[in-house]
């Protein structure tokens, strides 16, 4: 369970769409606790599941806690939106 928080600290949140061993829809309501909005930067990435970003994995596997899967197009994206976060 997580706690309430708040940043003063820029945050980047990568997601998949599609995530079901750590849903967006889960976390999505702490960020409304955080004071400055503008601190926030929330990328979705479509038909992403967890792990999205490991070339290691196959495109879907099963476990028993959800779904893990590499996207390369996502992973892509994501690796542009770290270096970019990281260059402000």
């Amino acid at each position: 369970w997580a706690r309430k928080w708040d940043s003063n600290v820029p945050v980047l949140v990568l997601v998949g769409s599609i995530d079901n061993v750590a849903p967006f829809t889960k976390c999505e309501s702490l960020f409304s606790y955080v004071s400055s909005k503008d601190k926030i930067t929330i990328r979705v990435y479509d038909d992403a599941h967890h792990c999205f970003d490991n070339p290691d994995l196959p495109a879907q596997m099963q476990y028993q806690f959800g779904t893990l899967g590499y996207n390369e197009a996502a992973a892509n994206e994501a690796w542009d939106e770290v270096t970019i976060f990281l260059v402000k």
